[in-house]
């Protein structure tokens, strides 16, 4: 047993600067490489979000402009039918006054 002991604080002792190295290889790409790829994403991801923002703008607009169209449209086609229906009223009525005459 003291053997197993002895020859595991042995390995222990080896292992040390293995593990020394492995922290300052964490810490060294951690300053290195993962904060400044965080930075680049996260510039990244308030770039999308900004673009997403004014696209959803351009597209709320575009779609209020349709609206006001549509309703510019439907507007003019009511006062061209109305123009049509009072012609046709003023037709009508100028056939019914030329019979009346005729048939006087």
């Amino acid at each position: 047993m003291e053997q197993t002991l002895h020859a595991l604080a042995g390995i222990l002792q080896k292992a040390v600067p293995t593990v020394i190295i492995v922290i300052l290889l964490h810490q060294y790409l951690k300053a290195m490489m993962f904060k400044p790829l965080q930075k680049v994403l996260k510039q990244r991801d308030d770039l999308t979000a900004g673009a997403r923002r004014q696209a959803d703008e351009s597209l709320a607009a575009a779609e209020r402009k349709a609206t006001e169209y549509e309703a510019k449209l439907a507007a003019a086609r009511s006062e061209v039918y109305k123009a049509q229906e009072e012609t046709r009223k003023q037709w009508l009525a100028d056939q019914a006054s030329q019979v009346a005459a005729a048939r006087a």
